[in-house]
C-alpha cells in the first residue's frame, strides 16, 4: 500500500507541474526543507507572512512563485519509506532554488 501511495503523490506532483508548466514558461519553483517533526512555527510564519510577498514580488516580474513544501503531502509512515527520498530529490531536481531550515 505505501508504494501505491507514494506512485500516486509521485504522479500528482508530476501533473501539477506539467499544468504549471503550460500556463507559464517563467516559473520559479523554491523547496523548503526542514526536519520531520520541527520547525513548525517558524514555517508556518513563512507560509503566511512570507509567500504571499514573494508572490507578489514574482508577478510583478512576470514570475510565477511556486513553493514546494512536501510536510504537506508526506505522512509519518510515508517519511519511514526509503521511498519518500526519491520523491524528495525529485522534487529537489525540479526545483530552481532549495531553502533548508536548520535548529535545534
Amino acid at each position: 500500500m505505501g508504494k501505491q501511495v507514494d506512485k500516486d503523490f509521485t504522479t500528482a506532483l508530476e501533473q501539477a507541474s506539467q499544468t504549471q508548466s503550460k500556463l507559464s514558461q517563467k516559473v520559479i519553483r523554491v523547496f523548503f526543507s526542514s526536519p520531520f517533526g520541527g520547525l513548525e512555527l517558524e514555517r508556518e510564519e513563512l507560509t503566511k507572512k512570507y509567500w504571499p510577498q514573494l508572490q507578489s514580488l514574482c508577478s510583478r516580474h512576470g514570475y510565477t512563485f511556486v513553493p514546494v513544501d512536501l510536510r504537506w503531502g508526506i505522512t509519518s509512515d510515508l517519511s519511514a519509506n526509503a521511498s519518500t527520498i526519491m520523491i524528495c530529490l525529485s522534487e529537489i531536481d525540479r526545483s530552481d532554488i532549495f531553502v533548508g531550515f536548520f535548529g535545534q
